[in-house]
């Protein structure tokens, strides 16, 4: 299968594993694994990339923007099955259309301590996604990856203590893990030459 010229930026990132060792969990031996999936796709030569909105009932990170994804379960091989049955589970991918390419260093979130495992992927045939989990997930969209290039879509989220990078999509706001996530890995490829981060938004 060949791959869109676009999406090599994004497959060298895999050898770059150091540029994300700063957001690496500090103790993995107490940490819960999870795994996301990071899910591009091609429109029209154009790199796209998925996202769900996590639902308001959720304890943790209600109504945040988020990549599908979920806790590795036993049953799971690894944490590309994880994030590929999480995505079916939650949104109706189709497993089938999609090459998984690899996988990021995991990443913390201190405040729920799970250590996630980013898992690169190409939707080479790309379908109608819906939420089947309303419990779980308000909205899937996708979204090209040129909108967080523009440096008026770049800001910082601020919440308490924490500040950090986020996009400003369509009135949606991409923040926290997510945020940090996307912003180191469009860096690391190059697609983005610095985050500029302009404005300043306060979470609720």
């Amino acid at each position: 299968m060949s791959l869109p010229y676009w999406f090599s930026s994004i497959v060298d990132v895999l050898d770059k594993p150091m540029e994300f060792s700063w957001l690496a969990p500090k103790d993995l031996s107490k940490a819960r694994q999870s795994a996301v999936l990071l899910l591009f796709s091609d429109h029209d030569n154009q790199p796209h990339l998925t996202f769900i909105k996590r639902a308001a009932g959720l304890t943790h990170h209600p109504n945040q923007i988020a990549f599908p994804g979920g806790v590795i379960e036993q049953s799971d091989k690894d944490a590309i099955t994880t994030a590929l049955r999480e995505a079916q589970e939650e949104i109706g991918l189709n497993p089938s259309t999609v090459l998984p390419i690899g996988k990021l260093p995991q990443i913390s979130i201190e405040v729920t301590g799970f250590a996630v495992t980013p898992v690169i992927s190409y939707w080479y045939q790309p379908h109608s996604l819906s939420v089947l989990q309303p419990a779980e997930v308000e909205e899937v969209f996708t979204v090209p990856i040129e909108m967080f290039q523009q440096p008026k879509n770049q800001v910082w989220a601020v919440k308490q203590n924490y500040k950090g990078p986020g996009f400003l999509i369509d009135e949606k706001i991409i923040w926290g893990f997510t945020g940090t996530l996307l912003a180191q890995l469009l860096g690391s490829a190059g697609l983005i030459s610095e985050f500029v981060g302009g404005a300043e938004i306060e979470i609720d």
